[in-house]
């Protein structure tokens, strides 16, 4: 950076490295705020000016514009292009920045979002940073998209001072702090877990909020030992107890028995499941899991091991998820997080967790035997089959997750970037295995999330993040196969 800040005669906020940056703002921010002090300088090493060196140079902020997304599940291709952007955000730092409607003095509320934005910025900048400084630049010129590109330099080399940088003046402040905004803040509510920020834009106030996108760490790009060994099939119940016998029959007639598997459950009673004896029954969780046994051995000869769980109350689930996810999780909703957030219908945080519980089973069951399957399948227990399951040599290519299309569809829609779980099929040795019956651990550190986000799109939206390498461009999803085999047709959609 050419040139340096000359000292103006005030004097400077002077930080060192450990000091984080205030709120209150300065005379060369707001002259009517009668700040002591006229800019603000710190360290050549402290995170902030280290996060604006590098943003000015080889690292520059980039942004994708994501509001597409809040449209929901038929956003699909917008949706698409949010998880390749959070791929290659790999090894940085990345945000989602959610812009409010305006909100105007007397509102008492905040608005809903009007635009998304992610925001993929150096490493060493924290959210402080990003949204005094980044994320303005892009929302000052109504881009939300690219490169940053702003009118003056963020930062220059102190004259007075050689080894202290001066930070230009910030952009934005913090919504809560400043006069009405605080009323409003204050009066709207529920307080967001988050901070609210705010930008002027052409005279009139813009409130945003910025969350961290925390991710789990993975191994991705690579593929799975597809050479590897194994032998036979095992399909994995997890979910509540909502059975008939007659949807027991038609599993074990056309699932099961054409399969020859080994079956493994995890399930728990249903609050809204059917009137089996196993629902009623009051005793401990290991005598529900040896009458839940009885049943199903009646029907599955090949039953290896039943496991009777309590699904977790909301604040033990809570409490299990990393708060920075959490808050992002909350904050964009969706059915895919039910049922942390009220307006979330549905449990699958609660399946999620027993299809984890069910993989364990699988490896335990796979150590005594000493032997790995050579193919998992995950189904539920209240559905109705028709037709026998096709051979699984049918099933190609072998690092694969196959899938049957959404509500029964034959073909896969292109408006929507969604994969089908009722039913699913993973070679052991694929990749996606942790994909598909690991998405509880992934999810608790932190998974590619999305506003209104549903069960099947984290499905596909997790495949297609594990595939993608720091440089990969190009991945497929979709595809039909349809097979006939014995009385009916079956029809599978592959993410690939």
């Amino acid at each position: 950076m050419d040139g340096c800040a000359r000292w103006s005669g005030i004097p400077a906020l002077l930080l060192n490295a450990s000091q984080p940056i205030p709120s209150p703002l300065l005379r060369n921010e707001c002259h009517r705020c009668g700040s002591d002090f006229e800019h603000m300088e710190v360290p050549w090493h402290h995170p902030t000016a280290s996060c604006l060196r590098q943003a000015s140079g080889r690292q520059p902020a980039v942004a994708l514009d994501a509001s597409l997304s809040l449209q929901g599940i038929n956003s699909g291709s917008s949706r698409y292009e949010v998880v390749q952007f959070i791929a290659a955000c790999e090894g940085r730092r990345l945000f989602w920045a959610l812009l409010m409607n305006k909100v105007t003095v007397g509102a008492r509320r905040l608005g809903e979002n009007r635009h998304a934005m992610l925001l993929c910025v150096p490493r060493t900048c924290d959210e402080t940073a990003a949204a005094y400084w980044l994320a303005p630049a892009f929302i000052e010129t109504e881009t939300f998209e690219g490169v940053a590109q702003t009118q003056s330099p963020l930062w220059r080399r102190s004259c007075e001072r050689p080894d202290h940088v001066v930070l230009a003046p910030r952009m934005a402040v913090k919504a809560e702090e400043e006069g009405e905004f605080a009323k409003i803040v204050l009066e709207s509510g529920e307080r967001p877990p988050w901070t609210l920020w705010s930008k002027e834009l052409r005279g009139a106030p813009l409130v945003y909020a910025l969350l961290p996108q925390p991710l789990a760490p993975v191994r991705r790009g690579a593929r799975g030992q597809t050479g590897a060994g194994g032998a036979g099939a095992a399909v994995l119940f997890a979910g509540d107890w909502r059975v008939e016998e007659r949807s027991l029959a038609s599993i074990a007639r056309h699932l099961v028995h054409p399969l020859k598997a080994t079956v493994l459950a995890v399930l728990s009673a249903s609050p809204r499941g059917s009137d089996h004896e196993v629902n009623r029954t009051r005793g401990s969780k290991a005598a529900r899991a040896v009458q839940a046994k009885g049943v199903l051995k009646r029907f599955f000869p090949a039953l290896a091991g039943v496991r009777w769980v309590e699904d977790l109350s909301t604040e033990a689930l809570r409490s299990l998820v990393a708060p920075k996810a959490l808050a992002l999780y909350e904050t964009l909703g969706g059915g895919a997080v039910a049922p942390l957030r009220r307006s979330a219908l549905g449990g699958q945080l609660h399946s999620l967790r027993k299809m984890q519980l069910a993989w364990r089973m699988v490896e335990c069951y796979e150590r005594k035997r000493k032997r790995r399957f050579k193919w998992l399948l995950y189904s539920r227990l209240d559905l109705i089959w028709v037709a026998d399951h096709p051979p699984l040599r049918l099933f190609e290519p072998p690092d694969a997750v196959w899938t049957v299309p959404l509500a029964g569809a034959q073909e896969v829609k292109e408006t929507i970037f969604a994969a089908n779980d009722w039913h699913g099929l993973v070679p052991r040795a694929s990749r996606f295995v942790a994909a598909y019956f690991g998405r509880w651990a992934l999810l608790r550190k932190g998974l590619p999330w999305q506003p209104l986000l549903e069960p099947e799109e984290l499905l596909a939206s997790v495949c297609h993040w594990l595939t993608l390498g720091t440089h990969s461009s190009r991945v497929l999803l979709g595809g039909t196969t349809r097979t006939s085999h014995g009385s009916g047709q079956w029809n599978a959609t592959y993410l690939l």
